[in-house]
């Protein structure tokens, strides 16, 4: 899956929701409401930035950070508690 596909279905209201609340799948899908918003679980799970264990949805534990904060796709961070985006660039 290109990288751009996931970018464009990360945003950080729903990936913190999942942090804080751990919810089950059909909850997650109620919280999403649109047939629409719920294609960008289905595109994050697809891709192994959300987990479901257990019939619960949680983050990935290789793409969070230790501290549970942020999480780090490809050259973006997303700072969870701050809805904030870095990209970084290589050289």
């Amino acid at each position: 899956m290109k990288s751009s596909v996931i970018q464009h279905n990360i945003s950080c209201p729903l990936l913190k929701f999942i942090r804080d609340t751990i919810p089950s799948e059909p909850q997650l899908l109620e919280w999403l409401e649109t047939p629409e918003r719920q294609a960008h679980y289905h595109i994050l799970r697809k891709a192994r930035v959300v987990i479901l264990e257990n019939g619960q949805v949680s983050l990935s534990p290789y793409y969070l950070s230790d501290d549970g904060k942020t999480i780090c796709w490809d050259n973006i961070r997303y700072y969870l508690d701050e809805d904030r985006i870095d990209i970084y660039r290589v050289r």
